[in-house]
């Protein structure tokens, strides 16, 4: 970089760092420094290639990564590393997925690649959603398999719940059809599969696949997708082993 590349960087690593945003997109950017849209993206592009920042895939906002931050969350380096299986994932499937974590007893989107989708409806918000533990794929998951995953007592939950047992011993969750449980507007009519992914024996996470509902159904036909998605779950169970001294160094609890 340049002298005055090399100032600007500082400037936006400064806005990243001390903003009071957890993560900024392209735009908010721009406007908090002034400088023009190629530019940030250009410096950005650099510092995420040095492993300074992080744009996430799932809304292509960026987070910084340095452990020093006011603003570093070392989820942020879990959602980096498992962007690449994501993006294959998607490559491989045509399909949408989400990776989502146990956060104080509720499921939690932490990397998704939803943006592939170029459905603008939800594309800010799919980070730091919350499945539901009754009726998304993912949530059942989790649901299933933890015991730290909190549930509302509630009329009707019995059914939501009839088929969990089957659905873990076949160790793939199956969303219930004709709900939606975000306060953002349904891009489509939902239909999901999520397996859980382990951590040392305990499931940490699930790994969902999703898409339209017919979508889905003609992928099933075409290829295996269980298989699919039981190939990516591998690959993050791999990554955490292969990565979880550096997630220690950062503080961050694979549990």
């Amino acid at each position: 970089m340049t002298t005055k590349a090399t100032e600007k960087a500082k400037a936006l690593i400064e806005l990243l760092s001390t903003s009071g945003l957890d993560s900024a997109g392209l735009e908010t950017l721009h406007i908090l420094s002034g400088y023009p849209k190629p530019t940030i993206t250009r410096i950005m592009d650099d510092l995420q290639a040095l492993g300074v920042v992080y744009r996430r895939l799932g809304d292509k906002r960026y987070v910084v990564l340095s452990i020093d931050s006011d603003n570093f969350n070392p989820l942020h380096l879990l959602a980096r590393d498992i962007a690449p299986v994501l993006r294959q994932l998607h490559q491989n499937t045509g399909l949408l997925s989400d990776f989502v974590m146990a956060r104080a007893g509720r499921p939690e989107i932490i990397e998704s690649n939803f943006s592939l989708s170029n459905i603008r409806t939800a594309a800010g918000t799919v980070i730091g959603a919350r499945p539901s533990p009754l009726v998304s794929a993912a949530g059942r998951a989790l649901y299933a398999e933890r015991q730290d995953i909190c549930v509302q007592a509630a009329a009707g939950n019995q059914d939501c719940l009839s088929s969990l047992d089957r659905e873990k011993q076949q160790g793939l969750y199956v969303r219930i059809d004709n709900t939606w449980e975000y306060n953002f507007a349904q891009p489509f009519v939902i239909a999901a599969r999520a397996v859980p992914v382990r951590y040392e024996g305990q499931t940490l996470a699930a790994l969902s696949l999703y898409a339209d509902a017919q979508s889905l159904r003609v992928a099933e036909q075409k290829c295996d997708l269980a298989g699919m998605l039981q190939q990516a779950r591998a690959s993050i169970e791999h990554l955490l082993i292969e990565r979880s001294r550096l997630y220690q160094r950062a503080a961050l609890a694979l549990n």
